[in-house]
């Protein structure tokens, strides 16, 4: 990260989730890693590799058909190492972790390895087989890695009661650039005027992608419910496959259909603006660590009701909301409160969840804490 460290990132694949946002607002956030950083997907390129690579920095793949290290993609990877030779090989979630260190001792290198893991174990039983093998395999492995990077407490805490070395945690929160993300009341009006929004509706926002344990049923029931008392009530949903095509999600919601005002995007690539719309952004996950749009809607300056999974309590503060998971009237009662307080109110709010993103996450400071920990590994 820092201009005499060479850092080889590993990561299971460079889809637009946490992790991989991460690693490229991590990249991004230095202006020598297109000279000192190189990023390795076990799968494809995805479309964070072509962001990573507009940023002029080399990005190869394994293209294994599944996240799972075999003896070929062991033997590529470690000549890669051999190619690049970093003073740090830096990898991302659970199977580019076991990855890194496997290659990293069948190359000639010598660099400290860093496993970085990005979710918590609030549903660890409820994870395939496989999935909690490499977990459980993890644990018995991170004795032989310099550090383990988490970026939620509460899933340090976890991990280190399946048995993860205690003396190898280090824990680095999210970054957001609050550059990017920042509230602007003129793009506000501009996204609802393109989606049919009147300036003066409630908009309650979901952005994740279509997987369980973002919560898109509770959701939705909740929506279903709350709409019923305010017929002004806009839902903005967006992320991978949440779009109206996805018949699932609306069943599993106990029929929730597209007489509410229910805006189903799919997958975007413009997040910051979509925020901007909202009046409330919900994480009604039932598995987190710490979720990225929490952060991004909050460094928005707009209010958020969360679950109290991972650290997403601790992220939003008294800023914010908390309710339990799976608890769609839990949601309503959350709405109808941030419906109460009124917009000044809830303005207020917003710019002092803004605040404590500035204080506690923003990215160059989490950029700097990377390059802290890198300096000590050459010590």
């Amino acid at each position: 990260m820092i201009e005499s460290t060479k850092v080889l990132h590993v990561i299971t694949d460079l889809l637009a989730h946490g992790a991989e946002k991460m690693l490229f607002k991590l990249l991004s956030g230095d202006p020598d890693a297109s000279k000192t950083c190189m990023v390795v997907s076990m799968l494809d390129k995805g479309s964070i590799g072509e962001d990573i690579e507009a940023l002029g920095i080399r990005v190869e793949t394994l293209n294994l058909s599944r996240g799972i290290p075999s003896v070929s993609a062991i033997i590529k990877f470690s000549g890669i190492i051999n190619e690049f030779d970093p003073d740090v090989i830096q990898a991302w979630m659970y199977h580019a972790n076991i990855l890194a260190l496997l290659g990293s001792k069948v190359s000639r290198c010598s660099a400290p390895v860093v496993w970085n893991i990005r979710s918590s174990l609030h549903q660890y039983q409820q994870q395939k087989l496989l999935t909690r093998l490499t977990i459980k395999s993890g644990a018995l492995l991170s004795g032989r890695v310099e550090k383990v990077i988490f970026n939620s407490q509460r899933s340090s805490v976890q991990h280190v009661k399946l048995g993860y070395r205690h003396s190898k945690v280090e824990v680095i929160p999210n970054g957001f650039d609050t550059e990017i993300f920042t509230p602007d009341s003129s793009v506000r009006s501009s996204v609802r005027r393109e989606l049919n929004i009147p300036e003066d509706g409630f908009v309650v926002g979901l952005i994740g992608r279509d997987h369980p344990v973002k919560g898109h049923r509770y959701f939705l029931q909740a929506a279903k419910s709350f709409a019923s008392r305010h017929a002004d009530a806009y839902f903005l949903l967006a992320g991978k496959g949440i779009d109206t095509q996805n018949q699932r999600i609306w069943q599993e919601s106990g029929g929730a259909d597209h007489g509410l005002n229910i805006l189903a995007l799919g997958e975007r690539r413009d997040i910051p603006r979509l925020i901007s719309a909202l009046d409330v952004l919900t994480s009604s996950s039932t598995s987190e660590a710490f979720p990225n749009v929490v952060g991004e809607a909050m460094s928005s300056a707009v209010v958020c009701v969360v679950t109290d999974v991972g650290d997403s309590a601790w992220v939003v503060g008294d800023t914010g909301i908390v309710v339990p998971p799976a608890d769609p009237e839990a949601l309503v009662s959350a709405w109808e409160q941030s419906l109460e307080r009124g917009e000044p109110e809830r303005k207020r709010l917003g710019l002092r969840a803004r605040e404590r993103v500035i204080k506690h996450f923003s990215l160059p400071g989490i950029v700097e804490a990377y390059r802290n920990l890198y300096r000590s590994l050459q010590k």
